[in-house]
Formats: C-alpha cells, structure tokens, sequence
C-alpha cells in the first residue's frame, strides 16, 4: 500500500467516526428533548389560575391581619372603659 491509500484510510475512518459521534450526540439530545412533557394550554391556564388564586389569598391574609388588629384595638379601648372609675352622681 502506498502512503496516499493509508492517509485516505485514516482520512476515511476520522470522517466516520466524527460522523458517529456528530449523530449520537444529536440523536441523545432530541431524544432528552422529546422525553420531556410538554407544557399543554391546560396546565398553562391551570398555573396562571393557581398563581391568581395565590394572590387572592395574600390579599385576603392582609385583611384578615387588619381586622384582627381592629379588633384587638376596640377589646383595648372596652376594657380601659370598663376599669375607669365610674362617675360621681350618676353623671
């Protein structure tokens, strides 16, 4: 064999091989991309609705605290008026 025909081989060889290895790791990543759900319209408007609904929540957290608070204010203000001395007189 001369050296052109053994240069050739390898050339051959180095072609195919990268030529596998191009195609495996194409194959592996379509693969890896088709594996995973797909993200439908239904699930899409169920986790807009979840995140609305979340907000809802907060919104209605913050109004419970507030009445909350309101209401510990008017205990606080009943009961300072119900220790106070009553008045003299009947006034």
């Amino acid at each position: 064999m001369n050296p052109i025909e053994i240069a050739q081989g390898i050339a051959l060889i180095l072609f195919v091989g990268g030529g596998v290895f191009v195609a495996g790791t194409l194959a592996r990543g379509l693969a890896a991309r088709w594996s995973r759900p797909r993200e439908s319209a239904e699930t899409a408007r169920l986790q807009e609705s979840v995140q609305r609904l979340s907000g809802e929540l907060g919104d209605v957290h913050e109004r419970v605290t507030d009445l909350q608070e309101r209401v510990d204010f008017a205990e606080r203000l009943l009961a300072r008026q119900r220790d106070a001395a009553p008045l003299k007189g009947g006034e």
